[in-house]
């Protein structure tokens, strides 16, 4: 009877996914009203999707198994945590809430596959390099994984403690998990670096949405401004720059994907001049960044000065000279400022 109860709780799981896919398959449209509001942003986030579904593929990795039990096939993904999971294990996670773990299905959300930046960051990381960080400590503690064939409540205590504990991270990540300010200077090199894995292990244990350290946030507002660089920090007080406007200046986008994806970032936070990581994008010439950030429904309002996102990149001429020539980017930009 038990068994029976578990596999009816995955699968009424699965029904809930299925109609939310569903739902996806069929996006409702509305024309876009020239307007500055939050309601223009999901209007085009919308349009965007709807014109990616067509091309969208799903993830495909035949013979990745489940991060968490080893079995086969793992047609689920954790798009927070970049994991592939069995049906079974993708149940125990959405149990744990969004805020821990978001799963999608890897052959029915498409619409989330349409974003190429996430593709890539599932290949930059795999299940194997993820698990060398969740469970980093698994066998000097001498606990054994499940497999497939475990017990559901087995493979749920293991979820459980794995992500929402952190039970088996590294004993230097837990002592680095105590020093949050430390975390966010240290997310905030593995960006100026690039380095996706780093990235990874710092948002593993960021536990908010903190603004960057001071002195690194002086710098990056002061490159904005025209003046100084990433490698010479100057000691602020009052700026407000996220590590999501360092990871747009930056432009890597596998970057900004994981850092929306994590959930502890508003895209719509602003620096101290009320710029968005959006305009950050565009000032610094990153048209992929810019783009992705639209998708994901950022926000085309102006700035403390009155000035838009559209603006701000005319401002820039031939210094964004990328941004200002391509008509994709350019078109929804306007759509929304006209």
């Amino acid at each position: 009877e038990e068994e029976a109860a578990a596999w009816m709780e995955v699968l009424q799981s699965v029904i809930l996914v299925l109609l939310s896919s569903r739902a996806q398959f069929q996006p409702t449209v509305s024309p876009i009203k020239p307007t500055h509001s939050r309601d223009a942003s999901q209007d085009l986030s919308r349009v965007l999707a709807a014109m990616e579904l067509e091309d969208a593929a799903p993830l495909d990795a035949p013979q990745q198994t489940c991060a968490d039990c080893g079995a086969l096939p793992a047609d689920w993904a954790s798009i927070n945590l970049m994991t592939r999971l069995c049906i079974e294990c993708s149940g125990i996670h959405r149990k744990l809430g969004v805020h821990v773990s978001k799963v999608r299905s890897c052959n029915l959300d498409t619409v989330v596959w349409s974003d190429g930046a996430m593709l890539n960051t599932f290949e930059a990381l795999g299940n194997d390099v993820i698990n060398g960080i969740w469970e980093a400590r698994l066998a000097d503690m001498g606990v054994e994984k499940p497999t497939s064939s475990s017990e559901t409540d087995v493979k749920e205590s293991f979820v459980t403690k794995k992500y929402r504990d952190k039970a088996f991270i590294s004993l230097e990540a837990a002592e680095r998990r105590q020093d949050q300010a430390q975390v966010s200077k240290d997310l905030w090199a593995a960006i100026v670096k690039g380095d996706i894995v780093d990235v990874y292990q710092s948002l593993s244990i960021l536990e908010e949405c903190p603004k960057m350290p001071g002195a690194e946030a002086a710098a990056l507002e002061a490159m904005v401004d025209g003046e100084g660089d990433l490698s010479t920090p100057q000691q602020a007080g009052g700026l407000q720059a996220t590590h999501l406007h360092l990871a747009a200046r930056v432009g890597d986008v596998r970057v900004i994907s994981l850092l929306l994806q994590s959930g502890k970032f508003d895209i719509d936070d602003v620096d101290g001049s009320g710029r968005s990581a959006l305009v950050y994008g565009l000032w610094f010439d990153n048209a992929a960044a810019a783009l992705l950030l639209l998708k994901h429904g950022a926000r085309i309002g102006p700035d403390f000065a009155g000035v838009t996102p559209l603006q701000s990149l005319r401002a820039r001429g031939e210094r964004s000279l990328r941004c200002n020539s391509d008509p994709a980017l350019l078109e929804l930009l306007m759509t929304i400022t006209m």
